[in-house]
């Protein structure tokens, strides 16, 4: 038996019946919330407001994916801008490095084969920086697109209902175990 509760009165069950080896997608909708009457007189309260039907229409996305994506972008933006100027340093240092030795001092063989080397080292580590730097604004202006889409994606209010109530549980028993995933809304 698979079971699914939110609090105590809102409960979703389904029965399987598992083989070893196998794989099985449980889908559980956890009934809506009971609607509560109105308080009594009695309470010294008096009655509530008459409640409007939720339709979700107020309801907006999830502030959790936004605030992912927006911490993503800003720390895409901060590396990417770190390792930019990064490069720029050891692009200085190149200078320096090809300075001393002449611009043709590892061709010709006048510079030192140490002097050259720090010249190839110092030459890749631009080059990797930069490259870091351009995957870091790349993952930063993705995840601002993805962010922005996610927050203005339309949502019908019966999409958002579905959401709200489903419960996702897969499972896969096995001779010494197995695994169950859930996953879903609440």
């Amino acid at each position: 038996m698979i079971e699914a509760r939110l609090g105590t009165d809102r409960v979703a069950r389904q029965a399987i019946q598992a083989a070893a080896g196998s794989a099985y997608t449980v889908e559980l909708t956890v009934p809506p919330p009971p609607v509560s009457g109105p308080s009594s007189p009695a309470s010294g309260l008096g009655a509530p407001p008459p409640a409007e039907p939720d339709d979700g229409s107020d309801a907006g996305p999830s502030l959790t994916p936004v605030f992912v994506g927006g911490g993503i972008a800003l720390a895409g933006a901060a590396l990417g801008i770190g390792f930019r100027v990064s490069a720029a340093s050891k692009e200085d240092e190149v200078t320096v490095l090809q300075q001393r030795n002449g611009r043709d001092g590892c061709k010709t063989g006048t510079a030192s084969a140490a002097d050259c080397e720090a010249v190839k080292g110092a030459a890749d580590s631009v080059d990797s920086r930069r490259n870091i730097s351009t995957v870091s604004f790349v993952v930063a202006g993705a995840a601002l697109v993805g962010t922005t889409v996610y927050w203005f994606w339309p949502r019908s209010p019966s999409e958002r209902n579905a959401r709200r109530s489903n419960l996702l549980v897969s499972g896969a028993p096995a001779a010494n175990g197995g695994s169950v995933f859930v996953s879903g809304s609440f």
